[in-house]
């Protein structure tokens, strides 16, 4: 399965997937059966309208709350000695994972949302920056210091564009583990509410259930952080690539009419004069030190 082509997926199980709890809706119950292939469809739900980032940051914050009401639970002294027969302390311990993983990707998600608006600001701010601009103030011949200082922008600036096109593919090759890891979700889901639903289905196959649930909620959470984490990088990149644009325009620029004057060969040596007094000053400190811990 594609990566981009599952994020509807993704996004449907972020939207549709109810609470932690047995006590889940009849709605949300019904969308996420419809995700298990091979099982009766039930009537096509109304699509849920788009969440605004405040609803979204609210919902996950609902979703962490119940989480850590459930891991608390789990974390109870008594929590093994009441598992139902048939569920072991190693299905115990990955329950109690999947809730607390779920909990810090949650918080990491809501940082990223809270980081998105500035980005996006970022963005659109650089590229009026790059279209208002319509020259140099001062005349040309150019300082040579000021050609060496965009350069040095620039070189930075591209270091910084290639970590954010770096981070996106790997972001974007994560999807594969959840593609994977949802298929055998569906797989535990599907044979969990077959067995809920036999008449003679113990409080085993009703803890499955849910431990599948709190499963394929964390899987939601995980492609969400990620599905974040990528339009942030894009915001991001797109900054650097527009701002890498105008040094290089201004670098052309300048580059045809440069100079090493005077006044560059002053400032050169003036910066080299301070560099040095700064790295005497660091060396009497070490020396200072050594002294004192000999003493």
């Amino acid at each position: 399965t594609s990566r981009f082509m599952m994020l509807p997926r993704i996004a449907a199980a972020f939207l549709l997937l109810g609470p932690l709890s047995l006590g889940q809706s009849s709605e949300s119950t019904a969308a996420v059966i419809a995700q298990i292939p091979g099982l009766p469809k039930p009537a096509t739900p109304k699509q849920p309208k788009e969440e605004t980032p405040e609803q979204t940051k609210a919902r996950l914050q609902d979703w962490q709350k119940e989480a850590r009401g459930a891991l608390a639970r789990l974390d109870e002294p008594n929590a093994e000695a009441q598992l139902p027969e048939g569920i072991n302390a190693a299905a115990l311990a990955d329950r109690r994972r999947d809730l607390d993983q779920t909990v810090r990707t949650i918080t990491r998600t809501i940082s990223l949302l809270d980081e998105l608006p500035n980005a996006r600001q970022a963005a659109a701010a650089a590229e009026s920056a790059a279209n208002d601009w319509s020259g140099f103030e001062e005349k040309p011949p150019f300082s040579i210091l000021k050609l060496d200082d965009l350069l040095n922008q620039r070189a930075a600036l591209k270091e910084r564009d290639a970590t954010y096109r770096s981070s996106q593919t790997i972001f974007n090759k994560s999807f594969d583990g959840i593609d994977e890891e949802t298929h055998s979700v569906e797989n535990q889901m599907r044979l969990a509410l077959d067995a809920t639903g036999k008449a003679d289905a113990n409080e085993a196959a009703k803890w499955k259930l849910e431990a599948a649930r709190v499963k394929s909620r964390l899987l939601s959470v995980r492609a969400f952080f990620i599905r974040t984490n990528i339009e942030l990088l894009e915001a991001q990149t797109k900054t650097a690539s527009v701002q890498l644009g105008l040094l290089d325009k201004q670098i052309g620029i300048i580059q045809k009419d440069v100079v090493f004057s005077e006044e560059d060969l002053a400032n050169i040596r003036k910066a080299s004069d301070d560099r040095i007094a700064t790295l005497r000053g660091e060396i009497k400190l070490i020396q200072q030190r050594l002294k004192d811990a000999s003493a």
